[in-house]
């Protein structure tokens, strides 16, 4: 294929339509970071900023990406990093890039092997970044985490291998792909094809409650529809037992902000806001869901740095909560 060579042609302060912002990030009242994509120039994509709540959008920054040139490049998430700032990045590309000041000045880091996710809390990024890929098609993956917006990255150590391909994410009201309140049959066949068929089927140990596994992950049905989760080594078999299992999981799943079982509590702190922290069941990290009794449960049971992340659960497993 010849190579794509697409001039920059949307100088900084440009005004942007509303329908070439493709995502967007809310830093304050007024002010906004969204990506603009311009479709007649190979998917040009560019930051834009708007200061009045969304109504009006113009270029804030250099091209990021063309579709067609810079697969590498790939720029399609941006967040928010007040009080003036943002970060962009996207899946499988190679690099992070922010601002501190409006669009001002964007600085670039470079990810060897790639970006799987990047999240920022109190002014602090966290960079889930790739490294090798291993035979059955996983990545390695490594945390490095910055306190000074990006100038500076610091690595925290390596996390379990993730995959690129979408699939179950561990949340308060789901797992990504599967909500709560999702059907039996139609949660087992959404799993399906990121987890295969599921390892056991059995009744749970409430009145009209199913357990579907696959390892060490459990769904749990209450008359047919999808209600809560628990995710620990060992499966449904370690519940309870002292004293807990520790290690990755089987399979390998991630909340949104790349937390997962085997990381310490000072590696899973440093993804959330400090307010999310309790002291129940003797260390945990809750996370309310949308709805009224839905949360992410990141449960440590101890309060020591070193504590590894030994189970999750969320929605409202029976008896749990």
């Amino acid at each position: 294929m010849p190579e794509v060579s697409v001039p920059d042609l949307q100088p900084v302060g440009a005004t942007v339509p509303a329908v070439d912002i493709t995502v967007t990030a809310v830093v304050s009242l007024t002010l906004s970071f969204g990506l603009a994509v311009f479709p007649s120039l190979a998917s040009a994509t560019y930051p834009a900023i708007s200061t009045d709540s969304g109504a009006n959008w113009r270029i804030a920054g250099p091209e990021f990406y063309v579709a067609a040139a810079q697969g590498a490049n790939v720029t399609s998430e941006i967040g928010a990093l007040p009080p003036n700032g943002a970060y962009a990045w996207g899946q499988g590309g190679n690099a992070v890039k922010v601002t501190t000041d409006r669009g001002d000045h964007w600085s670039v880091t470079g990810f060897a092997f790639g970006v799987y996710r990047v999240s920022a809390s109190n002014g602090t990024l966290n960079v889930v970044a790739l490294g090798p890929q291993s035979e059955d098609g996983s990545f390695a993956a490594y945390l490095y985490v910055s306190t000074d917006s990006g100038h500076t990255w610091h690595l925290h150590g390596q996390l379990p291998n993730v995959r690129l391909a979408g699939g179950p994410v561990l949340g308060s009201d789901g797992l990504g792909i599967v909500g709560m309140g999702t059907t039996q049959t139609v949660a087992v066949a959404d799993m399906a094809p990121y987890l295969g068929s599921p390892t056991t089927t059995t009744s749970g140990v409430c009145k009209n409650t199913t357990e579907v596994q696959w390892g060490d992950l459990s769904l749990e049905f209450t008359t047919g529809k999808l209600t809560g989760y628990r995710y620990l080594r060992g499966g449904l078999a370690a519940v309870g037992t002292s004293p807990r299992p520790t290690g990755s999981g089987d399979p390998s799943l991630m909340t949104a902000t790349g937390a997962t079982l085997g990381m310490t509590l000072s590696q899973v702190r440093s993804l959330y806001p400090p307010g999310d922290f309790s002291q129940e069941q003797g260390g945990a990290i809750v996370v309310p869901g949308t709805t009224t009794g839905d949360r992410l449960f990141l449960g440590f049971f101890a309060s020591h740095r070193s504590t590894p992340l030994t189970e999750v659960k969320g929605g409202s497993p029976c008896g749990d909560f």
